[in-house]
């Protein structure tokens, strides 16, 4: 019965409801007191990836086939070589389970936060900082570093960040504060040869095309057809370049118009 605690009935936007849930589940929502289900799905999720971190971290080192074609002898081995992957499988579908919406007489409640969470590496999160804690876990990575590198790359680049933070293990303050200096330092340099490539761009002879109403620019055509793109997959394979070649000069608003008026032409059309 949600709420647990039936002094907290006064206290919830709703009448209390009956929630399925299994043993493990309700183990660890007794320790922890939420007036949301939304709150109750968070808990879940958060204490389920701390406890199945290294389950969760087998798929982060090995693929299926190379468990599979791994030379591992010994009893102990041999049981992992085979069992590993489908703990790894288990512990993901737990993790990942979304659940499904809760409603009372028809109507919704609660489950505001459908799309909110962090995705990596096929898992989903409850939110960027249980990311960074668990692959801290997982590769015995610097938090500080990671935490940092993330902030100075964006959180679409959380790749980038991991690989990153593995190359520089057991590290001091001061090489911290050097290497994300370092790390400032190169994405500055990445800037400006994209503005310098930019600025490069050879437009004679290139003109805007326009089709259904939508037009693409002389700039955004000149540098499609410089990258070699001639469909919606050669775009979206590209994507990243394509703001980043963009953003210096553009607004975020005229990017993405850009960007938009190039993907609706390639739906239908090749340069």
């Amino acid at each position: 019965m949600f709420p647990l605690n039936k002094y907290d009935l006064n206290k919830i936007s709703h009448d209390p409801i009956s929630i399925p849930a299994c043993s493990e589940c309700l183990i660890i929502l007794e320790k922890f007191e939420c007036l949301t289900t939304d709150c109750l799905r968070d808990e879940v999720k958060s204490n389920l990836t701390k406890k199945y971190q290294k389950d969760l971290s087998i798929g982060s080192n090995w693929t299926e086939e190379e468990l599979q074609e791994s030379d591992f002898t010994g009893v102990a081995f041999e049981g992992f070589k085979k069992s590993a992957w489908n703990m790894y499988k288990i512990a993901k579908s737990r993790v990942n389970f979304k659940g499904w919406p809760i409603s009372i007489n028809g109507i919704d409640i609660d489950y505001s936060n459908d799309t909110a969470g962090f995705e990596f590496d096929g898992i989903l999160f409850s939110n960027l900082e249980a990311a960074i804690k668990h692959f801290v876990k997982t590769f015995i990575i610097d938090e500080a570093l990671l935490r940092q590198s993330v902030e100075v790359l964006g959180e679409d680049k959380f790749n980038q960040a991991i690989k990153y933070s593995r190359l520089h293990p057991n590290i001091s303050a001061s090489e911290r504060e050097k290497l994300i200096q370092d790390l400032e330092f190169s994405i500055t340099e990445e800037k400006n040869a994209s503005q310098e490539k930019l600025s490069q761009v050879n437009i004679e002879g290139v003109e805007e095309v326009s089709r259904d109403g939508v037009c693409v620019d002389t700039v955004t055509v000149a540098w499609a057809l410089d990258n070699d793109v001639q469909c919606l997959s050669d775009l979206y394979n590209l994507e990243d370049d394509f703001f980043d070649y963009f953003y210096e000069k553009n607004s975020e608003k005229e990017v993405w118009s850009k960007f938009n008026a190039l993907e609706f032409y390639l739906e239908k059309y090749q340069l």
